[in-house]
């Protein structure tokens, strides 16, 4: 993070590096029209402002007198950013899935439409993120358990339990079922969801034929929207329960809430 925050900006960090002086004016305007030109998202432009802001804080302990508090980021509201499918077309779109999904056990349609079934009802339920969805493993996958759950590899590398609703255990047996009688048996270590034909398949899916899938296959948002309708859903259906709906997102800090409630809801919460 810190490489990234300094692309661009040698000149200015050799010029106060060397000087043991302020940032000059020009330097950080420099950097900004840099990061403009590279049509950066303003998120990234802030963790970058952010991150260097960081870095100036522990050179000062060391002498140096950065001092970036006219630095300003770009105003973003991250709701804005990736709004989630409506509820409604969601489950409509499921209920079609499912339907198409309990077609012809030999037609290569059906495998895939079974597959995609099963990987948008596990996004929804467990509001999980594409790179964890991945990682999911059939003998980490507990279909017949009293609480069926899945492990997943989440963000920073650990392992994480995600409950599984009746209609995703349906789902990913069904989707089960199809791919041992298309694809063969399912080797030790193999992920849930594969590709179908062609090289990739039975290997693993990438993240971004997850992203491909949900958004253009299906024209829905991205598999990242589908956090912001699951927590919305969890909001409004728990009576405005924060701890709820941040337990399912899995953020530490219920404050990182991905939720677009009504004003009914926010004066309940």
């Amino acid at each position: 993070e810190i490489s990234a925050c300094l692309v661009g900006s040698e000149m200015c960090i050799r010029d106060s590096i060397e000087g043991g002086q302020l940032v000059a004016e020009s330097s950080i305007a420099d950097w900004w029209t840099e990061m403009v030109e590279r049509e950066l998202q303003p998120t990234s432009i802030a963790r970058r402002i952010a991150t260097l802001r960081s870095l100036t804080a522990t050179l000062r302990r060391f002498g140096l007198t950065w001092d970036l508090s006219a630095v300003r980021g770009p105003a973003y509201r991250p709701y804005d950013r990736a709004e989630g499918p409506d509820a409604r077309d969601l489950e409509a779109k499921l209920d079609e899935l499912e339907i198409l999904a309990e077609g012809d056990d030999g037609r290569s349609k059906t495998l895939i439409d079974a597959r995609d079934y099963a990987m948008l009802v596990t996004l929804y339920h467990t509001a999980m993120r594409r790179e964890s969805l991945v990682t999911m493993l059939w003998t980490e996958t507990h279909l017949d358990n009293a609480r069926p759950h899945a492990r997943a590899i989440v963000k920073g590398g650990s392992t994480r339990r995600f409950p599984l609703s009746r209609r995703a255990v349906s789902s990913l047996r069904r989707w089960r079922h199809l791919r041992v009688a298309q694809l063969g048996r399912i080797e030790d270590g193999a992920t849930v969801f594969c590709g179908t034909s062609g090289r990739g398949k039975g290997r693993t899916l990438h993240p971004d034929s997850v992203y491909k899938r949900t958004k253009y296959a299906h024209g829905l948002s991205g598999p990242h929207g589908f956090r912001h309708t699951a927590a919305t859903e969890v909001f409004a259906r728990s009576n405005g329960n924060l701890k709820l709906a941040s337990d399912l997102l899995g953020h530490a800090n219920p404050c990182l809430l991905y939720t677009s409630p009504s004003p009914r809801d926010r004066q309940k919460s």
